[in-house]
């Protein structure tokens, strides 16, 4: 009589893994704690814009807007929010997500620059506050 033995193994079956898009944080803020912040999603020419801005929800109100270069640092995208001549003039957060688009850029976005800006409605003014500029990692 023949003894067979069977030896079941297990095999691994493997996937390409997938890099994760490299994110990055921003965050703009003034004295009053008007501000905005969130993160950027770097995608092969575009990027994913993710987060909010909020107001004092006392004098100050506040809008954000994203300018997009390429390596050559011309401005390649452009987004306000609330919107273009629009503020939030609460202390709710409004939220925002979006696509600075550059799929027809060579390159694609190479950095964006963030500004904060108030409007004070006691004295009509606006004003830049605060800005920042996020290379691609």
């Amino acid at each position: 009589m023949a003894l067979v033995a069977t030896i079941m193994g297990s095999t691994a079956v493997s996937t390409p893994a997938h890099a994760a898009y490299p994110q990055t944080p921003f965050r703009e803020q003034d004295l009053n704690l008007s501000g905005t912040s969130g993160k950027f999603i770097w995608y092969n020419r575009s990027v994913q814009v993710g987060g909010g801005v909020t107001g004092s929800g006392n004098r100050d109100c506040a809008a954000v807007v994203f300018t997009a270069y390429d390596s050559n640092n011309r401005q390649v995208a452009r987004a306000a929010r609330p919107g273009d001549n629009q503020y939030n003039c609460t202390n709710q957060r409004y939220g925002f997500g979006f696509m600075l688009d550059a799929s027809n850029v060579v390159g694609g976005i190479r950095s964006i620059r963030v500004d904060l800006y108030i409007w004070n409605i006691e004295t009509g003014q606006v004003f830049l506050e605060d800005s920042g500029r996020y290379p691609r990692p």
